[in-house]
């Protein structure tokens, strides 16, 4: 664009008659816009949650507003959050219970630990395995079969022909026994994922929130105290450890060992302190 700006991508976040603002990753405030700021779209064409593309300028106040505002490309997604690359391996401490969110602790790639929080809404669907499908050599079911072909009896095997000496063969001759149908077999379903447990490995990706950790990096340059990942990040597309995953990877073995004594660590810690603070018994 001319005079060397800087083309930015964000979503309408809020809406009113003759203005709005707009959310834009790694910002931590929503920039404002006026509707004379439009460029061939008009006010009615914008909702909450349109894309939009725009540039800052800057004003004679702190904060630059958005000028130049567009739709954005057909097709394009602006995302507030971005999934970090590689799949970490974790351990389950505490196990999400309903709305309640649960805990996975891992181990960062600075080696030292960590924990984040998940949902049971962020848990893969368990795909279909082998053990699903109909068993081999089981009947087609009926919504496969093919129904619209006419039916023929089978031929007379020259054997039987013969044996009849010309003669029409007899009923059971035209048509053998057949062996009763057995049930038609069901065609695979999705399965839940079932319910994390304590204690139970998984595979997991970091997904963070580009606004929070934003708002973190700005508060300790401004001299306060740095805010752990927990705070803009969670633990996403979490998927089981299945039984000989961690066996046949020394690594992950390595840090599944580490895993346990850190939950160790921690019970003990927790026994002390519910230890302490028991009421003492009389003498």
């Amino acid at each position: 664009m001319e005079n060397g700006a800087v083309v930015k991508q964000g979503v309408v976040a809020m809406m009113r008659r003759n203005f709005g603002f707009i959310a834009c990753p790694h910002r931590v405030g929503d920039v404002f816009f006026h509707q004379t700021s439009l460029e061939d779209c008009s006010m009615e064409q914008l909702t909450e949650g349109t894309a939009v593309t725009f540039v800052l300028e800057p004003t004679d106040g702190d904060k630059p507003v958005a000028k130049r505002v567009r739709l954005a490309p057909v097709g394009s997604r602006v995302r507030l959050t971005q999934l970090e690359p590689g799949m970490y391996l974790g351990q389950v401490s505490d196990p999400a219970s309903g709305d309640s969110r649960g805990v996975i602790r891992f181990i960062n790639p600075d080696g030292a630990p960590e924990h984040l929080l998940y949902d049971t809404a962020d848990m893969q669907q368990q795909p279909t395995t082998l053990h699903d499908a109909p068993p081999h050599g089981s009947p087609t079911p009926p919504s496969v079969a093919s129904s619209s072909q006419p039916h023929h009896p089978p031929p007379v095997a020259p054997a039987v022909a013969a044996a009849t000496n010309g003669a029409a063969p007899s009923v059971h001759q035209q048509h053998p026994a057949q062996p009763e149908p057995r049930p038609a077999a069901q065609l695979p379903q999705p399965r839940h994922p079932p319910a994390l447990v304590k204690g139970q490995y998984v595979f997991f990706r970091i997904e963070t929130d580009t606004r929070a950790a934003q708002l973190a990096r700005e508060a300790a340059a401004r001299g306060g105290p740095p805010a752990r990942p927990i705070a803009y990040q969670r633990a996403v597309e979490l998927r089981a450890v299945a039984a000989g995953e961690l066996s046949s990877r020394p690594q992950l073995q390595r840090q599944a060992d580490l895993l346990e004594l850190l939950e160790a660590a921690v019970q003990a810690s927790r026994a002390a302190k519910a230890e302490g603070n028991a009421p003492q018994q009389p003498r």
